[in-house]
């Protein structure tokens, strides 16, 4: 990948493999409501992204609030939303 652009929601890269232009952002878990399978990540700008628990890529593993992940950018109804999320680190 290429990055082509810097902004406040996430980095825009150049995909080479799949010819696209992606939206990848990076951040922490701020809030995980286990009952309900969703929470937040809130990136290094302050901007906060919805998620469920099925836009984790590895699904077996407890989402522990504090991780650092990537994520691509997307929207859930009219709310940003990360997709794709790829654990970085736990604390």
């Amino acid at each position: 990948m290429i990055m082509i652009n810097q902004g406040k929601l996430g980095d825009t890269y150049l995909c080479c493999a799949c010819r696209g232009i992606k939206e990848v952002g990076q951040g922490q878990i701020t809030t995980y409501k286990q009952d309900r399978g969703f929470g937040f990540i809130r990136n290094p700008n302050g901007v906060d992204f919805f998620f469920h628990i099925r836009d984790m890529e590895d699904r077996a593993r407890s989402v522990v609030v504090g991780s650092r992940v990537f994520f691509q950018v997307g929207y859930n109804g009219s709310r940003l939303a990360a997709r794709n999320i790829k654990y970085i680190s736990n604390r």
